[in-house]
């Protein structure tokens, strides 16, 4: 596998087949050996800087956890921020994990604000989060209601637990108008 990973980047990198198109996250293996890691952050990085979203991803992992070369939490950052421009859902939702203080909030809340309008119900559940306990935006239970019931609607178990919790707070006719919003 190696052999095959390094030829093709050689091609690649003196103009050969591969150069006709750029590689893609999809061309390398998901599994990878210790001992091939670092041709494969190579090749993610060659996919990534030709703007594959899940290669920025990849090797923004990579480069997080220290695989394949040196740990670069900026770069990580820098790869994780480009993959979530192109509203790449599992970095946004890497990106918004942040909640430690307000402004991290107001950053993490727009990151899942885009992942749970994707539809990804780990995204609709942290919007639910975020409404009911005011991190990075007003608190407001009815908004709550609202993302929960959504996170809830895909079977997501901490979004049935938020919803539950919500559901005792929410006055009647805040119900309605949240129960609205969802239609």
């Amino acid at each position: 596998m190696r052999l095959i990973l390094i030829t093709g980047l050689c091609l690649f990198m003196s103009g050969g087949a591969m150069a006709q198109s750029a590689p893609r996250m999809d061309d390398l293996p998901a599994e990878v050996r210790p001992e091939d890691l670092q041709a494969t952050r190579l090749a993610a990085q060659i996919a990534a800087d030709a703007g594959d979203a899940a290669a920025q991803f990849r090797l923004a992992g990579m480069c997080d956890r220290g695989e394949g070369g040196p740990r670069d939490p900026a770069a990580a950052y820098l790869y994780y921020r480009k993959a979530a421009d192109q509203n790449h859902v599992p970095a946004l939702l890497v990106l918004g994990e942040g909640y430690d203080d307000d402004n991290a909030s107001k950053g993490a809340f727009d990151y899942n604000r885009r992942a749970a309008e994707a539809g990804s119900a780990v995204g609709q559940f942290r919007m639910g989060y975020a409404y009911e306990h005011g991190l990075g935006v007003k608190a407001d239970a009815a908004q709550a209601y609202v993302w929960y019931s959504r996170a809830a609607k895909q079977q997501d178990a901490a979004g049935v637990q938020g919803l539950e919790r919500v559901r005792g707070r929410i006055a009647a006719k805040d119900r309605t108008k949240a129960e609205a919003n969802l239609q």
